[in-house]
């Protein structure tokens, strides 16, 4: 499932999820993250979902940019996708 940190307390190391699924939340610990570096508000989660229970959270997967330019060794732009 999916879905945006709406908050995260420091100090309980306690969160909460809304989920893409109509609005319901979701409630998480820093022992079920399994995010880069600390959870932020704002951030799209992927998670399993347990009941009210949030378990296995992750940072959502962010499609690959794709390069507009490419460059030669000496760093002229050999060609361009745009």
């Amino acid at each position: 499932m999916q879905g945006e940190l709406e908050s995260f307390d420091d100090d309980a190391q306690r969160g909460v999820i809304v989920g893409d699924d109509d609005g319901h939340r979701y409630w998480f610990t820093l022992a079920d993250w399994r995010g880069r570096g600390l959870p932020r508000e704002g951030t799209r989660l992927r998670f399993d979902a347990r009941g009210e229970r949030a378990e296995q959270v992750f940072d959502a997967p962010v499609p690959q940019r794709v390069a507009r330019h490419t460059r030669d060794d000496q760093g002229r732009v050999k060609s361009s996708l745009l």
